[in-house]
């Protein structure tokens, strides 16, 4: 330390101490060598932990970022995996409902040539009937021929509304009288003996039992009424007489498919399919032909010009088809 003596009027007035500091020259504010740029003395001072802890916010910092662009990415991929389901449902939708517009054109296209639940008297628009078998009773048609060997013209009733492609529904009711008794029913028929026929046979009826048999007939010669013997078959269920059946008969052009079941079931059995090849009869009415101690009840018969109208999966609820048909019509 230096000594400084300041003289006054008196002498020697004071003494003034004064650090080594008032007497070395540094810079009044001296820099951070390693930051030449700082007026901070203080930066001076090297301190390592405030170094680590900023390292540290930056490192956290940067990782909070990286999860943060991950989970942006990952519900992007979601979202648009979202998007694209979304996208999907709604084309099978859309494609669902121009299936069911067609579908529904297809059935509005379609028309219903017979529906007839036999209430009242046969009714003269869809049948002209036979005098000596055919009788309106309790709401069926029933089928009843006592004499007779099959081989007049009272063995030949037919129905009025012509037809090339169809679909043919009706349920059946075998009697015995005393023996259990066939069906035969005609399609495609002419009052001039050109048809095709189908003979169902009860299992407790003669000849061949519990089967259904095909024939056709082209014209007045008897010789031309034969039998379809390659088409022989049983059916799937067996069917008695006393008891309710429901029969499914489609024609599409010169194919033939036959379906039964159970008046009630839910679902046809399959009988059998056919073709003619030489396609002999293309377009005629509904008929029946009866023979010496046939009797049977019919009910519920509708028929279409379109074989696709027939649901095989589902019955219509008793009667009210009937009302569902009228109103198509």
């Amino acid at each position: 330390m230096d000594l400084v003596y300041s003289e006054t009027k008196s002498g020697v007035d004071s003494c003034n101490v004064h650090s080594a500091e008032k007497q070395i020259s540094y810079p009044e504010n001296p820099k951070n060598p390693a930051n030449p740029d700082s007026d901070n003395p203080q930066s001076i001072t090297h301190n390592p932990t405030s170094n680590n802890r900023e390292l540290n916010k930056s490192k956290i910092f940067k990782l909070s970022l990286t999860s943060i662009n991950k989970k942006i990415i990952i519900k992007s991929r979601l979202l648009s995996k979202h998007t694209e389901v979304t996208a999907v449902r709604k084309m099978a939708i859309f494609c669902y409902l121009i299936m069911s517009i067609l579908l529904l054109c297809q059935v509005s296209d379609a028309k219903l040539l017979i529906a007839d639940d036999f209430k009242g008297k046969l009714n003269a628009k869809y049948w002209k009937g036979q005098d000596e078998s055919w009788d309106v009773n309790g709401g069926q048609l029933e089928i009843h021929r006592v004499g007779g060997d099959g081989n007049g013209a009272i063995d030949f009733g037919y129905g009025l509304i012509e037809f090339e492609d169809f679909g043919l529904r009706l349920d059946f009711h075998l009697l015995v009288d005393p023996f259990a008794s066939k069906m035969e029913l005609l399609f495609r028929a002419n009052i001039d003996y050109h048809f095709y026929q189908l003979i169902i046979t009860p299992a407790d009826g003669a000849g061949r039992p519990n089967s259904a048999r095909w024939y056709k007939r082209e014209g007045n010669d008897r010789g031309t009424w034969n039998e379809y013997r390659e088409h022989r078959v049983e059916f799937p269920i067996e069917v008695l007489s006393k008891q309710w059946y429901t029969i499914a008969l489609l024609g599409n052009g010169n194919a033939f498919q036959l379906y039964i079941k159970e008046q009630g079931a839910l679902t046809y059995e399959k009988v059998y399919e056919w073709t003619d090849p030489k396609n002999l009869h293309p377009k005629g009415v509904l008929g029946i032909h009866t023979n010496q101690l046939q009797h049977y009840y019919i009910d519920n018969l509708y028929l279409y010009d379109n074989p696709r109208e027939i649901n095989l999966a589902v019955e219509p609820e008793g009667k009210l088809a009937v009302t569902w048909a009228n109103l198509k019509q």
